[in-house]
């Protein structure tokens, strides 16, 4: 399943984030596994990324103080040893990271697709490339006929089967007359419960944590 730390709470808290007059750097990197799927590849890219921030902090040089250039050499030599450790990169398809050496702030979010941005240097964290990223909810699909039932949860962008319902519900014949009738009967009555069936399952399964939406699908 693909990772994403987007929260509302998690991003209220950077919005609000106090740096006492700090400078935040703002890095967005690039995990696309169409781009990016082999460890040399990400390297290449982590190598890219750093190179890219450190010349922005060189050109930045003149309007910052010493102490803010001292917290952003900090916030570099960070990000380097962090990504080095392969910090935050596992399931997800980008990160974006937010450091402040001098207030204490160091944020790694893992993120469902990749942002294409520069690096960042600003009064606060920079979350406007995370616009576009909805937070992760869960939904369940259910696909269900007159005999068996599965039951998927996740998230819009992965879905795990987690339930299983197979009823012992008869097949329809076409014989005619009053035991046809009969038996149509009690075969369609043998389908209402099976459907009763699934939906109680498919209770059970979700009430402890109820998704965000339930798509249903069946013949």
């Amino acid at each position: 399943m693909q990772a994403n730390d987007i929260t509302r709470d998690r991003l209220r808290r950077l919005a609000e984030a106090d740096v006492g007059g700090a400078k935040v750097l703002s890095l967005f990197l690039n995990l696309d596994p169409r781009e990016f799927a082999t460890p040399p590849a990400r390297s290449t890219e982590i190598r890219s990324l750093l190179d890219r921030a450190g010349r922005l902090v060189r050109e930045e040089s003149e309007q910052l103080t010493h102490e803010q250039k001292e917290s952003l050499k900090s916030d570099l030599e960070r990000v380097a040893a962090e990504l080095g450790n392969g910090a935050g990169t596992k399931g997800a398809h980008g990160l974006a990271i937010f450091s402040c050496s001098a207030a204490g702030l160091f944020e790694i979010l893992r993120l469902s697709e990749p942002v294409d941005h520069e690096p960042v240097i600003s009064d606060g964290p920079y979350l406007a490339p995370l616009s576009t990223i909805g937070e992760a909810g869960k939904w369940c699909v259910v696909l269900v006929n007159r005999r068996t039932a599965r039951l998927f949860c996740g998230s819009s962008q992965s879905l795990d089967e987690i339930a299983l319902v197979d009823d012992a519900t008869r097949n329809k014949h076409d014989q005619g007359g009053w035991s046809q009738a009969n038996y149509q009967r009690s075969v369609d009555k043998d389908a209402q419960d099976h459907l009763k069936h699934v939906g109680e399952v498919v209770f059970l399964q979700m009430k402890s944590e109820l998704p965000d939406g339930v798509l249903v699908g069946g013949p």
